[in-house]
């Protein structure tokens, strides 16, 4: 009687994983073929029929995560789009057309790729460093302190509310990882934390499209709460915030948001 083999799954479906499994079926490739006997030739058979079985495990997964991804892009988009309109009564007509059209591209984003890690930095720091963006010290307290309120655990239970492809511990960390650098970008104008951050969801296996998912489902709640805070602060916060998301997909967005949002509201 076949049984499977037994793994020690530990989450991990990154391709760094993916090819340290295959370089273990290659390395006992030759034991595992052999067809003798003794204790090496059954350690290979045992370790290649552990490697395969854990590389269709992490094929299944992504595959699931590939196939939720579009409905989470979508139900993502449209929190967002809300969002945004609500913040855009108080910024603009502006505000609001920019920040559902970055609505809408998360909503089309399955299957794409978020930008390069330098580039999505460069295009940031097109926003931040723009002398009009100058945050005062009293704006920064209160922009700061607005995201210390966010509850990462809440925001990690309304993702897994609308997309089951994650494991609510995972999502947790990521949240509160998101929140804890984007106050340092804030506090100290370095925004290369959080870029690195959302980077690595990425390069540990997760889709592009679920990674832009999960930051936009940090933004959207983190625009309502800047309605109680300082305008000057809105302002500033409130086109950093989507400039985040606008820089992990096209630079042009982000020189619309320098072009057509900074400059009228300053």
């Amino acid at each position: 009687m076949l049984t499977s083999p037994r793994i020690n799954f530990k989450g991990d479906i990154s391709d760094a994983r993916l090819k340290t499994l295959n370089n273990t079926i290659a390395f006992n490739k030759l034991d595992a073929e052999s067809g003798q006997a003794g204790q090496s030739v059954r350690n290979a058979k045992k370790a290649t029929s552990q490697a395969k079985a854990e590389i269709s495990l992490i094929n299944e997964i992504r595959d699931k995560n590939k196939n939720d991804e579009g409905d989470f892009l979508l139900k993502s988009s449209y929190i967002l789009s809300g969002t945004g309109n609500e913040l855009g009564k108080l910024l603009g007509d502006k505000y609001s057309t920019i920040a559902n059209e970055i609505a809408e591209d998360i909503k089309n984003f399955q299957g794409k790729k978020i930008r390069s890690y330098d580039d999505v930095l460069k295009s940031i720091n097109k926003i931040t460093k723009n002398p009009a963006m100058v945050i005062n010290d009293a704006d920064k307290v209160a922009i700061t302190n607005a995201i210390k309120s966010l509850e990462a655990d809440d925001i990690a239970k309304n993702i897994k509310g609308i997309s089951k492809s994650f494991a609510y511990a995972n999502l947790a960390v990521k949240i509160e990882n998101v929140r804890q650098k984007t106050i340092i970008g804030f506090e100290n104008g370095d925004w290369g934390p959080l870029m690195l951050e959302v980077q690595s969801w990425v390069v540990g296996g997760l889709v592009a499209g679920g990674a832009l998912a999960i930051l936009s489902n940090f933004v959207a709640p983190y625009l309502a709460l800047l309605l109680g805070i300082p305008l000057t602060a809105v302002t500033i916060a409130g086109v950093i915030i989507i400039g985040i998301l606008a820089s992990f997909i096209d630079d042009k967005l982000v020189d619309r948001i320098n072009n057509e949002l900074i400059k009228p509201a300053h």
